[in-house]
């Protein structure tokens, strides 16, 4: 290799780190890489085996092979108890998203900057798919990381369409034409009061305080507001085209 190269195999880059593999989150990339190493040390031993089983040094070969395989394991043993370790950290913050089922919220709207916030982040969302991807891997998941994933598999559209509401709720501004804002002032009134309709975990209409928030406790509640929020947010954007058509028809 040395000779064909000019490289010193001790410094070629990035030996010192599994490869990056697209559409995969670096834990399962590492772990699938360290299956494939163990897989092709395995189907190499088993053609050397049958080729050279006779050959004196055969047996330092295997055991060479062995401890090979022992360090990938342990690598692979140590990336997957790092990642249990960070994702169980992340649970117990009440402020992370992570947490989500602690704080009782998916949505959060500060009162003073008038911006909403989706709790059901992209955090959450790689970590549905890295669950998925662990047990076909046959690995054991924690029982507590698995309550969370079964949460959020039941509130996985409910946080994409808050996603879309709250792009929507947070560049409404830059939507609306200056000289059409009077003209679509009731419509933008409505959403904003549909959005900010939020109740309590007792049922109660909450004060208006510097945050309030969209929790998940009760489903039938979030589907009702979240379908409520959808048609507001359909006719404002349907009001704002209209007017929209009219000014451009009124300046050809």
């Amino acid at each position: 290799f040395e000779s064909r190269t000019g490289q010193k195999v001790e410094i070629i880059s990035g030996m010192e780190r599994p490869p990056e593999v697209k559409n995969m989150s670096p834990l399962i990339g590492n772990i699938a890489w360290a299956r494939q190493l163990i897989g092709k040390i395995m189907n190499t031993q088993k053609l050397v085996h049958a080729v050279l089983a006779d050959v004196p040094k055969f047996q330092n070969y295997q055991q060479l092979c062995q401890e090979v395989v022992v360090s990938i394991r342990d690598y692979e043993s140590d990336v997957y108890s790092k990642w249990k370790d960070e994702v169980m950290s992340a649970m117990d913050d009440t402020e992370n998203p992570l947490a989500f089922q602690k704080g009782g919220k998916l949505m959060e709207i500060d009162m003073k900057s008038g911006m909403l916030k989706v709790q059901y982040s992209e955090r959450l969302v790689s970590l549905l798919k890295e669950v998925r991807q662990l047990q076909e891997f046959d690995l054991k998941i924690p029982e507590a990381i698995e309550k969370v994933v079964e949460e959020g598999k039941k509130f996985y559209k409910e946080g994409v369409t808050l996603k879309q509401v709250a792009h929507f709720y947070n560049n409404m501004g830059s939507e609306i034409m200056d000289c059409q804002r009077p003209m679509i002032l009731s419509a933008a009134i409505q959403f904003e009061e549909v959005v900010q309709k939020v109740r309590s975990q007792e049922g109660v209409r909450g004060p208006r305080t510097e945050k309030q928030i969209i929790g998940y406790q009760n489903p039938l509640e979030l589907e009702k507001y979240i379908k409520n929020v959808q048609v507001a947010a359909e006719n404002l954007k349907n009001e704002n085209r209209r007017l929209r058509r009219v000014h451009s028809m009124i300046m050809d």
